[in-house]
């Protein structure tokens, strides 16, 4: 079966198994748009139909792999239950004025079904067998005229998706208290940009070697299991192992200095203030496995805060990927784990999941642009309520279309873009498929297409069934 793009946009098919070994051909086509300023007030999406946003075929790091946050996560994952809505920027001050601290906020919402006002009823005659009186025709137009009015004059009302938060600070450090036990943090600098990435989030890893200039194994390496790239997070027995290893090994010129200056975290959840280093206490024994780290990481007294995608190997994420095992060897694989959980391919936090994205839906921005786009920080986008599809050519000559989900939004408002990864699922036991097409549609009104009754239900079964296999995992 061969897939034929009809589309200015990139796309492909591939094939992916679940873990009871059903075959699935996925098709993914990727839409991007880049964010025009019209005016002062006034902001829109237009289409980039050059090929100039490809497909991620394979993860890509703003740094040195596992090392740094990831820019932007391979699109060929096999099935996402919910949409991740992702936000790659930099928070910006108002105005490009030097301040210690700003809040960014990301706000997505979808419109709601207009208000029905009843239509104004055709009056009755005097007599059955009379016609209206010119009266009646005419009060009757009158009503018609104002019910149009009231229903074109009604102010579209936006249901909430998702609405997230988060604050932006200064460089400032935790240090301890010079004269009281205890500790204290510094005065936050001031700036005008930063990076939202997670390198200045909660989490963090304590790492000490031998010498100074050693490069085998460390002595101790301890991780923050939510965000390993952070900072402000301290494992209880770091501080006595830098004492050790001091005294033992390095040499006056070598010593590990300032170990109790932890840089503070500068992106946290919105007036939640971390006031002092996190000390957590891990398990001395062996290694743990992804559930023990989740289990562990939810005690952590703060989470790491951010819009960007969350790494594959962190907690709680990685222990979603299910059990990879020599029981697993010898009777599952190639195929997934029985006991995997699909919202291991959702890469946004959990705040940052919605069930759908519609195609007409509202994005707003505060303090995530350059000032020169909005000098009040305060950026308002409609999408155009475009619709992707595929149309299914059976070897019979049937031809049956199908809507494909959306199931990552990622803004980049470094370089104003947005582009929507869509996908279709088609289970191989589908009658006989010639070929497969993908299609675009940027009509925003009006139905793209009706399935009759036995295709819907057919559709219905196909694109749920992940879901609903992945419902009975989560569940038992």
């Amino acid at each position: 079966m061969n897939l034929e793009n009809q589309t200015p946009f990139p796309a492909l098919m591939y094939s992916a198994a679940d873990p009871d070994r059903q075959e699935h051909d996925i098709v993914v086509m990727k839409v991007s748009y880049k964010i025009l300023r019209h005016d002062e007030n006034s902001w829109g999406l237009e289409l980039i139909s050059d090929g100039s946003v490809p497909l991620c075929l394979a993860d890509e790091f703003w740094g040195e792999m596992g090392q740094s946050s990831v820019k932007v996560e391979s699109d060929l994952a096999p099935y996402k239950p919910m949409c991740d809505v992702i936000l790659n920027g930099t928070a910006y001050t108002p105005n490009a004025k030097e301040m210690t601290a700003i809040a960014v906020r990301l706000k997505l919402s979808h419109p709601e079904k207009p208000e029905q006002i009843p239509e104004p009823q055709k009056p009755q005659p005097l007599n059955p067998t009379m016609p209206l009186t010119d009266e009646q025709v005419e009060r009757w137009q009158h009503e018609k005229l104002r019910h149009q009015q009231a229903m074109a004059n009604q102010k579209i009302k936006y249901k909430t998706q998702l609405e997230k938060t988060l604050s932006i600070l200064g460089e400032s450090v935790f240090k301890p208290n010079a004269l009281l036990p205890g500790w204290k943090r510094t005065s936050l600098s001031t700036f005008t940009e930063l990076p939202i990435r997670w390198e200045y989030a909660f989490g963090g890893t304590n790492t000490i070697y031998k010498y100074a200039d050693d490069t085998a194994e460390p002595l101790y390496n301890q991780t923050c299991f939510t965000n390993p790239i952070g900072t402000g997070w301290i494992e209880n027995d770091y501080f006595s192992e830098c004492e050790k290893v001091n005294a033992k090994y390095r040499t006056r010129h070598e010593k590990i200095e300032d170990y109790k200056m932890i840089k503070a975290p500068r992106i946290e959840y919105h007036l939640q203030r971390q006031p002092k280093p996190a000390f957590v206490k891990h398990p001395k024994r062996g290694d743990l496995n992804a559930k023990q780290m989740a289990q562990i990481s939810q005690n952590y007294p703060y989470q790491p805060a951010g819009f960007g995608y969350l790494g594959r190997p962190w907690s709680p994420r990685i222990a979603l990927a299910g059990t990879y095992d020599e029981k697993w060897l010898e009777e599952q694989h190639p195929y997934p784990p029985q006991d995997i959980d699909y919202g291991y391919w959702n890469a946004a936090p959990t705040d940052q999941q919605i069930e759908f994205f519609y195609p007409n839906a509202r994005l707003e921005l505060w303090n995530l642009t350059k000032p020169e786009f909005s000098h009040k920080g305060y950026v308002c986008i409609d999408f155009p309520g475009h619709r992707p599809y595929i149309t299914m050519h059976f070897k019979t000559g049937e031809v049956v279309p199908f809507p494909m989900i959306t199931d990552t939004v990622l803004i980049d408002t470094d370089n104003m873009i947005i582009s929507l990864t869509h996908k279709a699922w088609i289970r191989a036991d589908t009658a006989p498929l010639h070929h497969v097409e993908t299609r675009f549609s940027d009509e925003a009104e009006g139905a793209l297409f009706i399935f009759p009754e036995e295709q819907q239900d057919k559709k219905d079964q196909d694109l749920e069934h992940l879901d609903h296999q992945n419902k009975e995992r989560r569940h038992g």
